[in-house]
């Protein structure tokens, strides 16, 4: 009766093909003496082994988990080689370098094989006579030329070659609230077909978005602006495609990469809300190129004497002490020392159209801010235009509350400026 001897159990310091040590180089379960180890690639070859081997996962999980490729053919051959060793509880084995190269052997070997079954080698040739005055039977009469043996076919045979075309690729659409930073993407996306080989130009893109039905929570999008991410990321870099190169380096992009995305953007609700935005962020940059400037002490001492200089080019105000200025209808705005000292850094940074007598274009200066004065004069003294046609009279840059003390008054307004609020007139 044959006996069946127990299975070795697996030593990562041993091959379970040949069963050598990688240490003692000598044959596991017959002379070899040393003791299991752990062995890994990162191990010191000399100190720790003395044969070359390399880590092969035989599972699965276990390639999934370290995140390598599972290789089905080199499995099935380890089985196949193997019988002596227990790996029932291994997810990967060390196998040196020689039982590699057998299996690359062996891999070739079956490959050449295939190959062989696949296209046999047909050794019938047919040839023909050309000694013999007969003529093959043959649809088509060859020629011969006068000074060659060699036939001339006078049949032309077309060969149609198939042209490949390049697939669709389906690109995410995406909206965010705004083009500027910080934006935020809105819900909703959409996947569009693109083929690489039709993108030509801007249109053929912008075509393509407007002809889908958009998500509701878009809105309106603001037309003829269309960018495009590299990455799905916040941070992520917005390239325009109307920018030069860009519709080129798109095309390459979508044939690169299979994660890029289309951003549009909402229109603005209001364009001079989009405009003042814009100013704010014009003199936040001037604040910001500015302040690096003001710990120098020379920048301090010119900055205080340009202020000097802004106050005394000021209009004379009887009203506002620290200064205001004055606009052609006679509104005033009153000037703090944040507004003084953002005027001067804009003539410190040389800012086009700013100097003494003319303010920043900022929010600080916006003609919207400039408010009439109260008026303490009585009416006596005040300059009363009567009008002799109807017998109405015009009471210019006067607050009604100081003038008609009366409880019941018949009042004729004339606007002449749209701009006035009838807050500051009843104020």
């Amino acid at each position: 009766m044959s006996q069946h001897l127990p299975l070795l159990s697996y030593r990562s310091n041993a091959c379970p093909i040949c069963f050598v040590c990688f240490v003692c180089l000598k044959v596991y379960g017959e002379d070899c003496l040393c003791q299991p180890i752990e062995l890994c690639r990162k191990s010191k070859k000399g100190s720790e082994y003395k044969l070359d081997f390399r880590n092969k996962h035989i599972t699965r999980t276990g390639a999934n988990k370290q995140k390598k490729k599972y290789d089905q053919e080199f499995v099935d051959w380890f089985q196949n080689n193997i019988s002596k060793v227990d790996i029932s509880t291994q997810n990967f084995v060390n196998i040196c370098l020689n039982c590699l190269k057998e299996y690359k052997t062996d891999q070739k070997e079956s490959q050449h094989e295939l190959n062989e079954n696949i296209n046999p080698i047909d050794e019938s040739i047919e040839t023909i006579d050309l000694t013999t005055e007969q003529l093959p039977d043959c649809s088509f009469i060859p020629k011969f030329s006068e000074s060659s043996n060699l036939p001339i076919i006078d049949k032309i045979v077309e060969v149609e070659v198939p042209v490949t075309k390049t697939p669709d690729v389906f690109i995410t659409l995406v909206c965010y609230n705004k083009f500027e930073k910080p934006h935020k993407k809105l819900d909703g996306a959409l996947a569009i077909p693109f083929n690489p080989d039709n993108i030509k130009t801007f249109g053929n893109i912008e075509e393509e978005i407007l002809s889908r039905t958009l998500p509701k929570q878009w809105g309106k999008i603001e037309l003829g602006r269309i960018c495009y991410q590299i990455s799905s990321t916040s941070k992520a870099d917005h390239y325009d495609l109307k920018s030069d190169g860009a519709i080129m380096a798109f095309v390459a992009e979508i044939k690169r990469k299979k994660n890029l995305q289309l951003c549009v953007y909402q229109e603005p609700k209001n364009k001079n809300t989009h405009n003042r935005l814009n100013e704010d962020e014009e003199s936040n940059q001037l604040n910001k190129r500015i302040r690096t400037l003001e710990t120098d002490s020379n920048t301090l001492n010119t900055l205080n004497t340009i202020k000097k200089n802004i106050y005394n080019n000021l209009p004379a105000c009887s009203i506002h002490i620290q200064g205001c200025l004055i606009s052609e209808d006679g509104r005033h705005l009153k000037l703090d020392s944040e507004a003084i000292t953002l005027w001067a850094r804009a003539i410190l940074t040389k800012m086009k159209g700013v100097d003494e007598r003319t303010p920043p274009n900022s929010p600080l200066f916006d003609k919207s801010k400039y408010r009439y004065p109260t008026s303490n004069r009585p009416l006596s003294n005040t300059n009363v235009i009567p009008n002799e046609l109807d017998g109405k009279s015009f009471l210019p840059d006067q607050i009604m509350s100081q003038i008609f003390v009366e409880e019941h008054a018949h009042i004729w307004i004339e606007i002449e400026d749209t701009e006035i609020r009838f807050d500051d007139l009843f104020d």
